[in-house]
């Protein structure tokens, strides 16, 4: 059976010159490309991905989507799964049900590092794969090129507060 793949491969131009890329998974293909740019630019405005002064993200150079379609000629673990797993044999006694251990929430520690930057791929995720994409209007007093991670995540929260009903 085949497979098909997308990513958005988007390239950036680091503050000492080099070239760096952001790979999206499974992204849709509904946004126009002014809207992805738009997207794609606040990795921009993050300091959290900095190391010794370096900002992986400064500019915007490219994006693209990547296509892969793979198709199995052969492979050995499934073979063996067939003749250990036969269907007409089940692997579990009768009158014993499967069951999946339910994993615990982490909680999110509030104004850290982390957790700004785990919560703000959360709303890139939900932009990028769902129905709107997320528009804001920086403060008038604010530099865009200064804003920390957190100081940009509270942006996007007040930008989701006032679309809710």
């Amino acid at each position: 059976m085949k497979k098909h793949t997308r990513k958005l491969v988007a390239t950036y131009k680091s503050s000492d010159g080099k070239h760096s890329r952001f790979t999206y998974k499974n992204p849709t293909t509904d946004k126009s490309s002014e809207e992805i740019k738009e997207m794609l630019e606040l990795l921009t405005l993050l300091d959290i991905f900095e190391r010794d002064g370096v900002n992986p993200f400064e500019e915007v150079i490219s994006a693209k989507y990547v296509e892969t379609i793979e198709t199995p000629i052969f492979d050995i673990s499934e073979e063996e799964q067939s003749e250990t797993g036969d269907e007409n044999f089940p692997n579990k006694e009768p009158g014993l049900e499967e069951s999946t251990p339910e994993i615990p929430a982490i909680p999110e520690k509030p104004d850290t590092p982390n957790s700004s930057c785990l919560s703000l791929f959360n709303k890139f995720s939900e932009v990028l794969n769902p129905v709107h994409l997320l528009t804001f209007k920086y403060p008038a007093n604010s530099s865009t090129k200064v804003m920390t991670g957190t100081r940009l995540l509270h942006s996007i929260r007040n930008k989701f507060h006032e679309r809710s009903p």
